[in-house]
């Protein structure tokens, strides 16, 4: 009809236009998805005996900042750490001294410093194409916003051209197989339009996600959508500095009243960051679980006298208060990445990633070969 050949033609060019940027957004997404497990392969365990204390955030800071000094960076400033399960090295996040960003593992027991993860790992390459294309943030960020936008509109077209005119078990089921033994041609357009089908439902939730990170106004109205609510973007409390002559032991309280929450086995972990500058807070995280961040619990504390601080906004709400708009929304991350759904939703989401990185080319093969048979 010509409706159909309409949106053939949307799809096609739509497709052709967005085509390398999704690709590229797919592929690094895919290489993403199993990062942590592959990064710290082999550095996740630590020796120590039962008896061994974790040693508190301040004396790991000490350790860390003389070891990084004896390797030729003496200004950096250490953001925070995060305990994970007992045997398990913690997480060090800090800035260098040009201000980039680093993350190294480090034995909590001893302080020793294990090995890195982020920086200018592959990884770390991996998700900057993910995020922006390899160039600066700005223009990067905003191509793949505007590409993935589009992207939904291809999914969607596609789901249309999908469907079979008439509705039969014998139509159905030929568009829902790729026919391995049928000419080139033919199994190309299976490759494409099949497995697209497929994966179309998921790609577009996970599409979604990401526009809402790209498009701040997106956010909003998905968030008020959900919970009827503003939403508060999120911030950082300010310590009151009227006090600065207060307590001087406000980190080592801190510390005794949360690291009962480290876990002694299985998943969870517990984060303790520093504030940055004269008016900041201490933030500490509870996570129980080590892949999941929709479930974290925030607590802000003034630096100065350790009074409790209210701060992040809408995304640090207690899950004592937190409504099921709030905890979909808490879950974006989650839902992206698949580990809502833990290990399988990970490898649910890589094949979903991998497919969508093929489609762009099966779809620009398929289009080629129709303008070489035209006369």
């Amino acid at each position: 009809t010509a409706m159909r050949k309409k949106i053939l033609l949307l799809h096609r060019w739509l497709g052709l236009l967005t085509g390398l940027v999704v690709a590229i957004v797919a592929a690094t997404g895919c290489l993403y998805a199993f990062a942590d497990e592959i990064e710290t392969w082999g550095m996740n365990s630590v020796a120590h005996r039962a008896s061994d204390p974790l040693l508190a955030p301040e004396a790991l800071a000490l350790s860390a900042r003389r070891q990084l000094a004896e390797k030729g960076d003496s200004a950096v400033k250490i953001i925070g750490f995060t305990y994970r399960a007992k045997g398990l090295t913690a997480r060090l996040t800090y800035m260098d001294s040009q201000n980039g960003s680093h993350t190294i593992l480090i034995d909590p027991y001893h302080g020793h410093i294990v090995g890195s993860l982020r920086g200018e790992t592959f990884f770390a390459w991996v998700l900057k194409g993910h995020r922006s294309l390899w160039l600066p943030y700005g223009i990067g960020h905003l191509m793949v916003g505007w590409a993935t936008a589009i992207f939904v509109l291809v999914l969607i077209s596609g789901l249309v051209l999908w469907s079979p005119r008439r509705w039969n078990k014998t139509l159905v089921r030929s568009r829902l197989t790729v026919k391995w033994k049928a000419g080139e041609n033919r199994r190309m357009y299976d490759l494409h339009n099949t497995l697209g089908f497929y994966i179309s439902l998921l790609a577009v939730i996970i599409a979604f996600i990401g526009l809402t990170w790209s498009f701040p106004p997106l956010a909003k109205g998905y968030y008020r959508m959900l919970t009827n609510r503003e939403l508060l973007e999120w911030n950082l409390p300010v310590s009151d500095t009227t006090q600065r002559t207060g307590q001087s032991n406000v980190a080592q309280k801190l510390w005794k009243r949360h690291c009962a929450m480290i876990p002694q086995k299985g998943k969870g972990s517990l984060r303790f960051d520093f504030p940055q500058d004269k008016s900041g807070a201490y933030l500490v995280v509870f996570n129980p679980d080590n892949h999941r961040y929709g479930r974290q619990v925030y607590w802000f504390y003034d630096q100065y006298n350790g009074n409790l601080l209210n701060g992040g906004g809408s995304y640090a709400i207690p899950p004592s208060d937190m409504k099921m708009g709030d905890k979909i929304f808490r879950a974006s991350y989650d839902i992206h990445s698949g580990s809502i759904l833990g290990y399988t939703g990970r490898v649910v989401i890589f094949l979903v990633s991998l497919v969508a990185a093929t489609l762009p080319f099966t779809g620009f093969l398929l289009w080629r070969k129709k303008r070489k048979r035209r006369p």
